[in-house]
Formats: C-alpha cells, structure tokens, sequence
C-alpha cells in the first residue's frame, strides 16, 4: 500500500497502480473536488454537517475527468483540535496572503482520507488505524537527522568536515539495514531504543571493523541479538500504541 500525505495529495500515477493490485491511501486536501458514485459533484461542507457520526464512510470519485473511484472517509475530530486546526489557518493566512475561507475554516472538523482498499479488506476504523504508519516514516526520519548529528563538525578545514559528513552518511545508511535485520518480525519494538542500544556497541563496532570481516561478522551477530532480545515497547490501554493497531487488523482478518 502506498501511504501519502497532504506533501503527495495528488492523483498522478494512482489509477495505473489499480490494475496491479496495488492499493494506496492519502489525506484529502480541503477544497478538493469530489463526486458521488452517480457523478453528481459534492459539497463536503454541507454534505459532512448531515453526519451526527463520528466516521463517514462514502463511496465516491476523486478529481477532475478522468474521475478516480475510491472511498472517501471523514473522521469528526475533538472540538479543541478543530479549533486549533484554525487558528493555524488564520496565522499562515496572515504570514502568506488571502483569508481562509468559510468552508475551509468549517472543514476543519474533519479528516478527510482517499484510499481504494474495498471495505472488505478494511473497515472504516481500520483504514484510520493503517493512515497512523506515515507518522511513523516521519519518526524514523526525525531520529536519523537527530542521531545522525550531520550538522556540527569538530573540524575546521573543509576537506575534514566533508569526510566526517560522508561518515555520518554511512552510519546513517548502515543503521537501518541493522534495525531491519535485527527488529522487521518483531512490531513491538522501539525505534527510538534501538538507536540508544547501537550507540553503546559503536565501539564494539567501530574496533570489529578495524579487526576484519569476521569480527565485524560476529559483531553485528551481538547486536542483532541484543536488539532483537530487548528495545520493547509497552502495550497501552486507553491510547493503543502503533503496533497493537496493526496487530488488531491482522488478528482480525486472520480470524
């Protein structure tokens, strides 16, 4: 499945992936255009204000001619986020031009997704569960240029500052492939402890690597284990954490 934010909100390319099997799912962007399955066009404004509930699960097609059949669903959010979500509209209106309109101020109570999974596949709840994984691609974003530490350098000549850069590429590039082999079957483990675990064996490492392929071998073997023994993350009642989400929908539909 292809995960895409308000950044790819875009129809390019999603109809040549419907052939193959390939399933995708985006955030809808307010002011999109949208069609009842009839063709009729839709106000969302007007047509979400009719729902007392707090999901809506629409067929729909998306977009000018040639219009993309999909399911459109529009989770009601809490009124202190809602109220939020505009006054971050009325401050990037005041920094980068006109005023946000009234419908879009209104929309603002909703999010709104696209996606082509059939509801036999996935449920309303559960296609609300699975749009959480592309805040985790952010996260995993956010720790490499947080550990990777890119920016200072220690060094003063430019030829010593690009050697450490493309050394700090390179641990970067080697940590993930160390996380995937390491932590891929296990959901419940912690990206965020998995970096703190390979910080405390970068020496370990960094000497195995001096020493020779086979230490270096049996070194990463260490740190595979380690990670794959500990890095847990906590089961949550009343905010269930990414990976019970996802477990629930696999234990679902083996079920």
């Amino acid at each position: 499945m292809r995960l895409a934010d308000w950044g790819y909100c875009a129809l390019a390319g999603l109809p040549t992936r419907a052939p193959q099997q390939a399933y995708w799912l985006t955030r809808l962007l307010a002011g999109t255009q949208v069609y009842a399955a009839h063709g009729q066009a839709l106000d969302l404004v007007a047509g979400l204000a009719r729902y007392g509930t707090a999901v809506v699960d629409l067929p729909v097609r998306w977009g000018v001619p040639p219009r993309l059949p999909c399911r459109l669903m529009a989770v009601r959010v809490p009124q202190e986020v809602a109220a939020q979500r505009r006054r971050e509209l009325h401050a990037a209106a005041r920094r980068r031009g006109p005023a946000v309109s009234q419908a879009r101020l209104r929309v603002a109570d909703w999010t709104l997704f696209c996606t082509n999974v059939p509801t036999d596949r996935l449920s309303a709840q559960e296609v609300l569960g699975v749009a959480r994984v592309r805040w985790q691609i952010e996260l995993v974003c956010k720790l490499g240029k947080s550990s990777g530490h890119l920016a200072p350098s220690r060094h003063a000549q430019p030829w010593r500052v690009l050697c450490e850069v493309y050394a700090k590429l390179l641990g970067l590039l080697i940590q993930p492939w160390v996380r995937v082999t390491s932590l891929w079957a296990y959901p419940d483990r912690s990206a965020w402890k998995a970096a703190q675990t390979r910080r405390k064996h970068a020496l370990h490492l960094a000497s195995a690597f001096v020493a020779g392929l086979a230490a270096l071998s049996a070194a990463l073997t260490v740190v595979q284990r380690t990670l794959a023994a500990g890095c847990r993350l906590n089961k949550r009642k009343k905010v269930p954490s990414m990976f019970q989400l996802l477990l629930a929908v696999t234990e679902e539909n083996l079920a």
